[in-house]
């Protein structure tokens, strides 16, 4: 049924997991913000972050391939072919800006590659001691996050938010000393 994998197959595995939990983390902080879809900063970190996601989608191609060559345990194979289809629904969906309907796909995609994780742990029989000695995997997108989304504070609505504080505040104070 396949050779069994080793401690190289086992980095791949964890690169793609952090890769997809960054893609994840970053794709929901878009749908959480205060930024129109419009706003000319979100519009480059959701086409940054829809584009990292469609990669992702083709490094995990490529690693299926290279499990093929290395004739690694078909069910481990199994696993990334079905994270595929979950990581390019989610890709398309972030370039659409609709982040919140990307996040399923994406917890789909990160379930199935946490799985075949745990799969491969119990082949080589390091179940107990996940990255016991090994360094952390290295980033898979090279490129680095070039925005700063407003915080609440920054925005209008929280500017409004703070004048109605303030306001509320030097009612009180007048009522006080009245």
């Amino acid at each position: 049924p396949g050779t069994p994998p080793d401690e190289k197959n086992l980095s791949l595995i964890r690169e793609l997991k952090l890769a997809q939990l960054k893609a994840m983390k970053e794709n929901f902080v878009l749908g959480h913000t205060d930024l129109p879809v419009t706003d000319p900063v979100r519009v480059k970190e959701n086409d940054r972050v829809g584009k990292n996601q469609g990669d992702l989608t083709k490094k995990t191609e490529e690693v299926a391939q290279y499990f093929t060559q290395e004739s690694v345990n078909p069910k481990a194979i199994d696993y990334l072919r079905q994270a595929e289809p979950f990581m390019d629904d989610a890709s398309r969906k972030i370039l659409a800006t609709h982040n919140p309907e990307a996040l399923p796909p994406q917890g789909k995609a990160l379930d199935l590659i946490i799985q075949l994780e745990k799969f491969v742990q119990k082949m080589m029989g390091t179940q107990g001691s996940p990255g016991a000695s090994n360094p952390p995997p290295s980033d898979p997108f090279q490129d680095k996050q070039q925005h700063e989304l407003k915080q609440r504070d920054k925005s209008s609505a929280g500017q409004l938010e703070q004048l109605a504080q303030k306001q509320n505040a030097l009612a009180r104070d007048i009522d006080q000393s009245s």
